[in-house]
């Protein structure tokens, strides 16, 4: 595969990721990710759970 076919592919795939537009259903998962991935990383730093 050639180098414009590996950077088509690659804006196809982020295409394909990108949540803009899509309804809150869709969104969610990914923000539920990012928090659980947050708490985790602030859990291994030692840093207190802050409730915002």
């Amino acid at each position: 595969m050639s180098d414009v076919d590996m950077a088509d592919l690659g804006a196809l795939l982020a295409a394909a990721l990108d949540p803009a537009g899509q309804g809150v259903e869709a969104v969610r998962p990914i923000r539920d990710d990012i928090q659980a991935r947050t708490r985790g990383l602030l859990a291994e730093l030692g840093s207190e759970e802050v409730q915002v």
